[in-house]
Order: C-alpha cells, then structure tokens, then sequence
C-alpha cells in the first residue's frame, strides 16, 4: 500500500523554529537515578556564567534533557519554581534563552522524542510566560506555542470539521462518527514517512480486528490544497477506513496543530483525545489494549 511518493515538507513555525526529524541529545543522557538531586537543586547547580557551555546547543542539551526528565517525576509546584529559576537566569541571554526554548520544543513536543509530555509542555512554556522582564519577542513565540499545545490536548473534546468523503463525495463531519475508539490520522498523500505510518497501521492485525467488530473508526484526512492528488490516491487506503479531503481548512484556520504529518490523534467515543501524536509504538499498544 505505498503510495505516496516523496518525504514531505514540515509546516515550519516562524521563528525560533523546533528541531525535529534528526537523533535527539536527550538519547546520550542517563536517565536520573533514585537519590537524584530535585529539579530545583538541579536548576541551581547549573553554571549559567560558562557562556561557552551555555551557547552550545549540544551542552546545554544534556541539561535541558535532565530538566525535561525531573519535570516528569515531581510536582507542579517544584516545577513552577525550578523552571522560574532556570528562565530567568537566561532571560537577559538571547542565545542562550533561543537555544532553551527550541531544546524545550525538541524534548517535550517532538513527536519522535521519548521525553514528550504535553502536560510538560505546557507547563514548560506556561512557566516561561510568567518570567519578569521577558523579551517580547520571545513572549510572542511562547504564547503561540502555548495556544497551539492547548489547541486538541489529551483531555479535550477533538474540534469537529467537514471533509468530502471518498466512495459518496458527500460532506461528512467528524462528528458523524461513532466508534468505541477513532482514530484521526491527518497526512498527505505526497509524503512518504506518512505512507510509512499507514502502512504500519493498516498492516496491524489489531487494528484490522477492531475494525471488523466496528469497536474502531479509523479516518485518513487530507488537509493539503492539491485536491486531485488526493482523488487519484484515496482509493489507495484501506477499503474500511473513512477517507476524506478536509472542506474546513484545517490548517489555515488552525483548528489542529498540524506542524508536522502524519499527525495523529486517538479519540474515545465522546470524541475526546486520550492521544496526541503518540509514538507509532505506543498507539499499536493503545490500540490492542481495549
């Protein structure tokens, strides 16, 4: 079932842009060990004067890292007063303030990386926008970051839309759907790793028995503008899944953080999102576990 024929573009986000697509630093660092220091004893200890340390991405990597890990094992509170420390002892670096923002993305957001935590997400950038004396700029960037991270998060009802669906051509809405399960894949069809991601699902025979039962809705979106590319291939994709050409600019309207795709969300049957972009692993498993 590959069909798509190329490595598509990500959606960039202006300025500051989060790395994706490559090894993340956080893959050399050790997870911290019982008996490691608290976050906030970690933020202090961190030598803000070695400007040599900290205006190298790769070195201020390993603590950003550490940091993102800890952020996951204490409590908001802890959490609040170590990343205060952390941001405002950069705050008057723009180098070093840049570098930690787009190494934030990188660990906590990054679909690819293993630290990803949409709840430290928010917090991350949250602590960040209540930093005195931030640059505006940067606070711009931030609260963007911060609204798109809001915008479908596990917990929230996913935002309904219309799409043309393949085999009627009529509108449907996503709301139409009912499923004990549903599982919302946004791709487009002249991107290769997408066609990787669906080859995986549609090959999974959990996935296929779920469907049979009707206890799963998988529903494939085409939310690019090349609307006769998505005629000639949408034929190509699983005869049991929905397929449909988005009619409610997704994109453009924002009404789903698309920065990257596939983009994946898995959604119970109030439609509210138990997953947002979960590892392709960790969805298989989601997905045999009910």
């Amino acid at each position: 079932m590959r069909f798509f024929g190329k490595i598509c573009a990500m959606v960039a986000v202006a300025a500051l842009p989060a790395a994706c697509g490559h090894t993340l630093s956080h893959d050399r660092v050790a997870a911290p060990q019982s008996g490691s220091p608290s976050l906030s004893a970690y933020c202090r200890a961190i030598d803000y004067a070695d400007t040599a340390m900290i205006h190298n991405e790769d070195s201020l990597s390993a603590h950003v890292a550490v940091i993102a890990r800890l952020m996951q094992r204490c409590d908001s509170a802890e959490a609040e007063r170590a990343l205060i420390l952390f941001f405002s002892s950069i705050k008057h670096d723009p180098e070093a303030l840049s570098i930690a923002i787009r190494l934030g993305d990188r660990f906590l957001n990054d679909p690819a990386s293993t630290l990803r935590d949409d709840a430290a997400y928010i917090r991350w950038l949250e602590t960040l926008l209540a930093v005195d004396s931030l640059p505006d700029y940067v606070r711009v960037i931030a609260e963007d970051r911060r609204l798109s991270a809001l915008r479908n998060c596990p917990g929230s009802e996913a935002a309904d839309f219309q799409f043309e669906e393949r085999v009627s051509g009529e509108v449907r809405s996503l709301s139409d759907l009912s499923a004990e399960r549903i599982l919302l894949l946004f791709y487009d069809p002249d991107c290769f790793h997408c066609g990787e991601v669906l080859d995986s699902i549609a090959c999974d025979t959990a996935v296929a028995d779920r469907l049979a039962t009707d206890r799963l809705v998988v529903i494939a979106i085409d939310a690019e503008s090349d609307k006769k590319l998505w005629e000639r291939t949408c034929r190509d994709l699983p005869d049991k899944w929905v397929v449909g050409y988005d009619l409610s600019g997704v994109i453009e309207s924002e009404l789903y953080d698309l920065q990257d795709l596939p983009s994946i969300y898995l959604l119970d049957k109030s439609r509210r999102v138990i997953h947002r972009n979960p590892a392709l692993h960790d969805l298989l498993i989601s997905l045999r576990s009910f």
